[in-house]
């Protein structure tokens, strides 16, 4: 169950970043970033790049070192992630494109290896379940990450950091749904581990 809550990662960055697209603060800060189109599109679609190359070692990583480690592992990775895009008041535009193409390997293995945990470590009457728990994580992630961006709590946070300022403690909120995983994950037994893992050995 901690483990398909990381689902809220994803669907929180996925969302949030249209609503930091409309920050005048962003557009003055990020200069032709945000007023030309093409360059405005992979401020974007990065994330999505990240998560394309996530996917693709996520099965080396998970046969490697365990899905239980993997999961931990791409948790580390989305939270450098995070922490590179919060410094994009300093770095600029490259702070944000390294930082959501990092976030997206993450959240994209994440998405990859959680159901393939799920899937082995369940029983059977509760992986259809936690698999579609993931999924309502995911979606709840994005209706969150709409309701931090509207115009009401972006004028509260506003009044608490200055105008550059603004997009540090929106980004950041994407750190939240890792507090209640992290005891989860740092408190399964080794009698968790996927049957695939023993066999592995």
């Amino acid at each position: 169950m901690f483990a398909c809550i990381g689902g809220l990662l994803y669907g929180y960055n996925q969302g949030v970043f249209s609503g930091v697209l409309t920050m005048h603060a962003f557009n003055n800060h990020m200069g032709d970033y945000t007023t030309n189109q093409s360059k405005k599109g992979w401020l974007t679609s990065i994330l999505e790049l990240g998560a394309w190359v996530g996917t693709m070692y996520s099965g080396f990583l998970a046969e490697l070192i365990s899905r239980k480690y993997a999961i931990i592992v791409n948790t580390c990775i989305f939270i450098i992630g995070v922490v590179v895009q919060c410094t994009a008041i300093q770095a600029g535009h490259n702070a944000i494109l390294g930082g959501r193409f990092i976030v997206g390997m993450g959240v994209g293995s994440l998405s990859m290896i959680v159901p393939m945990y799920v899937a082995e470590c369940a029983p059977p009457e509760l992986r259809g379940l936690l698999i579609g728990l993931q999924q309502f994580a995911i979606e709840l992630g994005i209706m969150v990450s709409f309701w931090i961006v509207s115009e009401k709590v972006h004028m509260l946070i506003k009044r608490f950091t200055d105008q550059y300022r603004t997009m540090a403690p929106t980004t950041s909120v994407a750190l939240v749904p890792l507090n209640p995983m992290r005891p989860g994950l740092s408190h399964l037994h080794f009698n968790l581990r996927p049957p695939s893992f023993f066999s592995s050995g």
